[in-house]
C-alpha cells in the first residue's frame, strides 16, 4: 500500500484503544484515518505520538474504504512538537492556528483535485517555527498570529493590493493614509474614500501590516512588529469575511481574543 503522510488536525477516541484522527496531508487535503491502537497504553504502556499539530507517516491497512475512513495499523511520527504543550499560550495559539486551517481546507472526498499543498505547508511552518520560539524562550503571541494571518491571507489568494488604488490605480504610501474596502479587496487612496460606501477599516496601521508582512519569512518571525490583539483581530475579521465564516465557528479563538 501506498505510505501517506499528514498533520494531525484532530484526534476521536473510538473503542478501547483506537483513535479516529482527521489529518492534512501534503496534497492540502484532509483525510480521516482510523488508528488501530493509537490511543497507546496495553501490557506494553505504549504511548500515542497522535497529538495534534504532529507530522504522521501512515500506511493504509487496504484499499478499502468504509464509509470515510481508511484504517491503519502501520504508523510512526516523522516530527513532532515537544514545548507547545507546556507553554499555554502558544497551546492555545496551536489550536486556534489548526482549528482555522481544518476549516478552510477541502476533504479527500469531496475533490482530490481541489487540495492545494500550501495548507500543508502554511501549518507545518506555522507549528514548526511556534514549537521553535517555545524552545528557544522567543516567543510572542502577538508575533506569531500576525505571521500566519498574513502568510493564511496570502496563500489563499485574497491578499488586499497595496501598491495601488483599487478605485483609481493611483500609486500609494503611507502618507496617502490607505483605507481597506472591504468588498474591494484593496486599499483607497484618499482621493476616493469620500466617496466610497463601502465598510472599511480607517487605521493607517492596517496598510502597514499588509505592505510587511508578506515579505516577512517564517525564519524571521522575531522581526516581526508585535501588533496588539485588537488589532489582529481585525485582520482575522478581514479574512473571515472573504470566506463568510463567523469568528463564533471558532472555538478556540475565545482563548486568544479574550
Amino acid at each position: 500500500m501506498k505510505t501517506g503522510e499528514g498533520l494531525v488536525l484532530s484526534k476521536l477516541p473510538y473503542k478501547d484503544s483506537h483513535l479516529i484522527c482527521r489529518l492534512l496531508t501534503r496534497q492540502g487535503y484532509k483525510d480521516s484515518i482510523l488508528f488501530y491502537g493509537g490511543l497507546g497504553g496495553g501490557k506494553k504502556s505504549k504511548p500515542s505520538f497522535l497529538e495534534v499539530g504532529n507530522l504522521i507517516q501512515f500506511t493504509p491497512a487496504n484499499s478499502k474504504r468504509y464509509s470515510d475512513l481508511s484504517g491503519c495499523k502501520e504508523y510512526k511520527v516523522q516530527w513532532q512538537h515537544k514545548n507547545v504543550k507546556g507553554h499555554f499560550r502558544a497551546f492555545f495559539l496551536r489550536n486556534f492556528i489548526v482549528e482555522l486551517v481544518d476549516k478552510i481546507s477541502v476533504e479527500s472526498q469531496e475533490d482530490e483535485m481541489l487540495g492545494d499543498e500550501k495548507y500543508f505547508s502554511l501549518l507545518s511552518n506555522a507549528i514548526f517555527y511556534l514549537e521553535d520560539s517555545v524552545m528557544n524562550n522567543k516567543f510572542s503571541l502577538p508575533q506569531q498570529l500576525a505571521l500566519f494571518l498574513g502568510k493564511l491571507i496570502q496563500h489563499c489568494g485574497v491578499y488586499p493590493d497595496y501598491q495601488n488604488c483599487s478605485f483609481c490605480d493611483h500609486p500609494l504610501s503611507q502618507n496617502e493614509k490607505p483605507i481597506l474596502d472591504f468588498a474591494q479587496g484593496g486599499f483607497s487612496c484618499k482621493a476616493c474614500q469620500e466617496d466610497s460606501i463601502i465598510p472599511r477599516i480607517q487605521e493607517v496601521w492596517f496598510w502597514e501590516y499588509f505592505s510587511t508582512i508578506k515579505n516577512v519569512s517564517y525564519k524571521d518571525y522575531e522581526h516581526v512588529e508585535n501588533y496588539s490583539l485588537q488589532a489582529l483581530k481585525q485582520v482575522l475579521s478581514y479574512f473571515l469575511g472573504q470566506f463568510q465564516i463567523g469568528q463564533h465557528e471558532l472555538k478556540s479563538s475565545s482563548f486568544i481574543f479574550h
